[in-house]
């Protein structure tokens, strides 16, 4: 998956404006740079694909690695 790919992606489902808000709004929340930026679009559009089963078992996983005393 490319740069082109997940820009083809949010715009084809209208979240293009969306994202560039959010990153206006809190741009340390997708990193300290390009790549990193990169990296969570990335992940976040493969969450988004995955069946809702793994998606479940994911976030338990994920939950594990995050400091909130409460689970999503």
């Amino acid at each position: 998956m490319t740069i082109k790919d997940i820009q083809a992606f949010l715009d084809h489902n209208g979240l293009g404006e969306m994202i560039a808000k959010l990153h206006d709004a809190a741009p340390k929340s997708f990193g300290a740079g390009d790549a990193e930026a990169f990296a969570r679009m990335k992940l976040i559009l493969r969450v988004l694909d995955l069946p809702a089963a793994s998606a479940s078992d994911l976030l338990r996983t994920i939950e594990k690695f995050t400091t909130d005393e409460e689970p999503l």
